[in-house]
């Protein structure tokens, strides 16, 4: 056990040295490296006002789009008087045609490709290089809508400076929206692996599968929606269809998942939740291709028609859920997932504030992430805690039914207690196993113990426990003694027969213990009973059931197998005067009560394992004792008892000193002795 408790202290000092060396490498790439560096700033100068038209009317190019030009715009504007090599003109525009120009030439154009999408491509990022030669001069942007039919169009964020930089401030502009998306895909990610390692798929409680699916594609739909995406992969049109598309496939995973929660797990739900999703990718995509409806103007509409379909389903899965388990009269085991809902629409809530009331808009975006990852987070806890409990459930079943197997390996009860006593103890790395049993003297005693080596035995002395409170009172007695873990009453029926105690078990086998051991006092309880019921018969089979003294049986296996002929004893053979005419006269319990008399006279006198009972009327005693005066003494003493007792009965008593060859010439003898104290107690 001191190995034990050694290596359990090894392993947590060595975990505590790990994370230690963790924290300081994060500690020093947080703080020691460029993750806070501000010098990109002082690279990057704004250039997004001072921005004219034709006419010389001015503009910050933030603030207008292209439909406020009628679907074109011209602006110029003049380069700062100090340029290097490294800088250039970078912007962000979203969803324009462009071309930038420098001394009357096009140095730069960008012009919409036709996708699935339309011609839209969302928001990308655009640096047009510039060096020392540019300075001061005038730079043009000639900019408009992607299609006649398109409506929106702008550019923004308008800097001169180095490109990295540029990317740089993007980054950190983004940094609580990156990580939030960049931890949502990782959760997906991780749990579609959980899942996959997970070799009884059949028994997992949630659908975790759909869980991580949904949650890699909400993220992925996020990232999709951020220009930084674009700006580090140089990509375009893969991450403008996934900003149009995936939210449109976001329901039906998410509704099978939230089914695989409920006790019904109507499949009539993923069925609405599949046709819903088909239904909005069809009409989308057929709007697009077959009335030119581009996907900037048609992508709203469908957007919140499937989170309403989602919203809808939910709730209508949430009460088909309550009504069942209400009308079962089962419960509905959904707290996790209620949590996990309301920090959702919580964040969800305060979006839907910060669009319609313009606040903190530098954030929006940031509350949706960070009920995903909540909501992510919840679930998995709760998933976590089932699957624990579940393996808590495996390796208990697993010790049970190993503890079966050895307990069963042998046919003795008493054997099989002590045992299983020992497998207990030695799995659960304890120092000590033990048993305490009411040995009907109001006592509970230790019957059966294992300890480890260096230990010593339990006292015999038992504990004095009161049968109503005696689990109370047993728990605050052996509090006095350190290192119980745990304990359990050994019940029969209602009756507790004892406890079944463990100590000092090692930490890394102490879960679900109570529990083990519990159980484990059912098994101790059976064999309890088989013992007292082995024997009870075995009694039985070596007693008589009239007078309570050993039988035939007992006497001739006595007899023939432990009785030595060669050592001095005295016989005894006595029978009880008259027992037929009491039969006859009195009542039957009368001639019982005069069997267990007598009985009981001669077994005070020689002892309770040396009287056998042949017959009906007749017992037949063994005296071990050394020296013919003390077995004259025995006899003696019965005699006197049977007359205090009103017990009448004749006596032949014989003493074989050295012993004898021939043990058929004693009960002759004997028997002769007998028929003469007859005889002479009928002659008075």
């Amino acid at each position: 056990m001191k190995d034990s408790k050694k290596t359990i202290s090894t392993i947590v000092y060595y975990n505590l040295i790990f994370a230690g060396v963790v924290i300081v490498v994060f500690f020093y790439a947080l703080f020691f490296t460029d993750v806070f560096n501000k010098d990109y700033k002082d690279h990057l100068r704004s250039f997004s006002g001072s921005w004219r038209d034709s006419s010389g009317n001015t503009y910050v190019v933030d603030e207008i789009e292209v439909k406020e030009f009628g679907g074109s715009a011209t602006l110029a504007n003049t380069l700062p008087t100090r340029l290097s090599d490294d800088d250039c003109l970078c912007f962000l525009s979203s969803n324009t045609n462009i071309k930038v120009y420098l001394d009357a030439e096009v140095v730069y154009s960008y012009d919409a490709k036709e996708n699935l999408t339309g011609m839209g491509y969302g928001t990308v990022c655009h640096t047009v290089g510039l060096s020392k030669k540019h300075a001061g001069k005038s730079i043009i942007i000639e900019y408009s809508r992607v299609s006649i039919k398109a409506t929106a169009g702008e550019i923004f964020n308008v800097y001169v400076g180095p490109a990295s930089d540029y990317i740089h401030m993007m980054v950190r502009k983004d940094a609580i929206s990156i990580i939030l998306t960049l931890l949502i895909i990782f959760f997906g990610f991780a749990i579609v692996l959980i899942w996959a390692g997970i070799s009884d798929k059949k028994n997992i409680p949630l659908d975790i599968l759909d869980l991580g699916v949904g949650a890699g594609l909400f993220g992925m739909w996020l990232l999709a929606g951020m220009p930084v995406a674009q700006a580090v992969t140089g990509t375009v049109f893969f991450w403008r269809v996934l900003n149009r598309l995936l939210i449109m496939l976001l329901v039906y995973p998410f509704v099978r998942f939230f089914n695989s929660t409920t006790r019904q797990k109507k499949k009539i739900y993923e069925y609405i939740a599949f046709l819903a999703t088909i239904t909005v990718m069809i009409m989308i995509v057929g709007l697009r291709y077959y009335a030119e409806v581009d996907m900037v103007d048609s992508y709203v509409p469908f957007e919140l028609a499937s989170v309403a379909v989602m919203v809808i389903l939910l709730v209508a899965l949430i009460i088909d859920n309550y009504r069942y388990c209400k009308r079962e009269s089962i419960p509905i085991k959904l707290n996790g997932i209620y949590v996990a809902l309301i920090e959702m629409a919580v964040c969800s809530v305060i979006e839907v504030i910060i669009y319609f009331f313009h606040l903190w808009q530098h954030h929006f975006g940031n509350f949706i992430r960070i009920g995903m990852v909540l909501f992510i987070t919840t679930v998995m806890a709760q998933f976590v805690n089932w699957w624990m409990r579940d393996q808590a459930a495996i390796d208990r079943d697993r010790f049970i039914n190993r503890s079966i197997q050895v307990a069963m390996a042998t046919s003795n009860p008493s054997d099989s207690i002590r045992v299983l006593l020992e497998y207990i103890a030695k799995e659960l790395r304890a120092s000590r196993a033990f048993i305490y049993e009411d040995k009907g003297d109001g006592k509970f005693r230790p019957s059966y113990e294992w300890f480890a080596e260096g230990l010593d035995p339990l006292p015999k002395d038992g504990l004095v426990l009161n049968q109503e409170s005696c689990e109370k009172e047993f728990l605050e007695k052996m509090s006095d003694k350190p290192g119980l873990n745990a304990y359990g009453a050994i019940k029969s029926g209602s009756t507790v027969i004892g406890f079944l105690g463990v100590n000092n078990v090692a930490q890394e086998r102490s879960r679900s213990l109570n529990e083990i051991v519990n159980i484990m006092t059912y098994f101790f309880a059976q064999f309890i009973g088989q013992r007292k019921e082995q024997e009870r018969m075995l009694f039985y089979s070596y007693h008589d059931p009239v007078s309570g003294a050993r039988n035939r049986s007992a006497l001739s296996e006595f007899a023939e197998k432990k009785m030595d002929y060669g050592q001095p004893f005295g016989y005894v053979v006595c029978e009880v005067a008259g027992l037929r005419e009491i039969n006859d006269n009195l009542r039957h319990e009368n001639t019982e009560q005069i069997l267990k008399n007598t009985a009981r006279c001669l077994m005070d006198a020689f002892g309770d394992d040396n009287v056998y009972a042949v017959s009906g009327e007749e017992f037949v005693c063994f005296g071990f004792e050394n020296d013919e005066y003390y077995f004259i003494n025995d006899v003696e003493r019965a005699k006197r008892l049977f007359k205090e007792r009103g017990c009448r009965t004749f006596i032949g008593a014989s003493y074989c000193a050295n012993g004898t060859s021939d043990i058929m010439n004693v009960i002759r003898y004997t028997r002769e002795l007998l028929a003469k104290d007859r005889e002479s107690q009928r002659g008075q």
